[in-house]
């Protein structure tokens, strides 16, 4: 399959927001290994922004305000996602680690019953190897000037389903979803699909609502670069009212009764 231009993406980019109707913009997350990968003129939230953010935080200032972010270590909160990007973090000394994120999804989150419990998540979860990668960069894919590795796109329940039969288009196989609650834009979303190349849903928890606003009606999902264009395709061909967004309403018959009272309407009559 060869490669796709900034050019087509843009367009590609434009394409999934007008066929689904999205609210906000799907953004292109591209991991950097080295600085020169970084474009020029990019704003980092630490030295252009004036605040360390999360990545779901973020990933919300470039879907709602339009803007390219970078982000490096010293760009990220101290909070456990540090870790499952490749990041690990510190707290007044203490570093996020194997034993301390547990502890922190109990102790300070009330997530699980114990620490077993959040053991079990910690040992599931996908993660990136420490010091692979020393940054990522995420720009609306309308407009993105680098090659992005995944894309992640908002919408409801509905665009979403939109964008899920578009990406079972040609193949059928269903799309993968993993929901525990915590952590899900890096956890169920961008991370497992960066490292497993399959596109994912996910429903955004607790902390992104809380910290990076993102709206109670609001799903996401995650696609493979290499599966945009067949994802273009797909959201071209649908023909049926069922599968378009908004979805056709069956309102084609004639009406016996009008459902309200006191409108003076008690028999509609052909």
């Amino acid at each position: 399959m060869k490669e796709l231009s900034l050019e087509e993406l843009h367009e590609i980019g434009k394409e999934i927001r007008s066929a689904a109707m999205l609210r906000t913009r799907p953004t292109a997350v591209k991991f950097i290994t080295n600085p020169e990968e970084f474009p020029p003129k990019l704003r980092f939230p630490y030295k252009d922004l004036d605040c360390k953010v999360t990545p779901c935080q973020a990933h919300n200032m470039v879907r709602t305000w339009g803007i390219s972010l970078g982000m490096t270590v010293e760009d990220f909160v101290n909070m456990p996602c540090g870790l499952f990007w490749g990041f690990g973090l510190e707290v007044n000394g203490e570093k996020f680690d194997e034993e301390r994120v547990p502890k922190y999804w109990v102790e300070e989150m009330d997530f699980f019953k114990d620490e077993e419990a959040g053991m079990n998540l910690l040992k599931a979860a996908p993660r990136i190897p420490q010091g692979k990668y020393m940054g990522i960069v995420m720009s609306p894919l309308e407009r993105t000037r680098v090659m992005p590795d995944v894309v992640v796109a908002y919408g409801d329940p509905a665009q979403i389903y939109r964008l899920i039969l578009a990406l079972n288009f040609a193949r059928g196989t269903g799309i993968k979803g993993n929901f525990s609650g915590a952590g899900a834009l890096c956890l169920q979303g961008v991370i497992p699909t960066f490292l497993d190349r399959e596109p994912r849903v996910f429903n955004p928890g607790g902390g992104e609502r809380g910290i990076a606003m993102t709206q109670d009606n609001e799903l996401g999902v995650v696609i493979p670069t290499e599966r945009l264009q067949e994802t273009v395709e797909g959201l071209k061909r649908g023909k049926a009212g069922a599968g378009k967004y908004p979805v056709n309403a069956y309102l084609h018959f004639t009406a016996t009764h009008h459902p309200y009272e006191g409108l003076g309407i008690t028999k509609i009559t052909r």
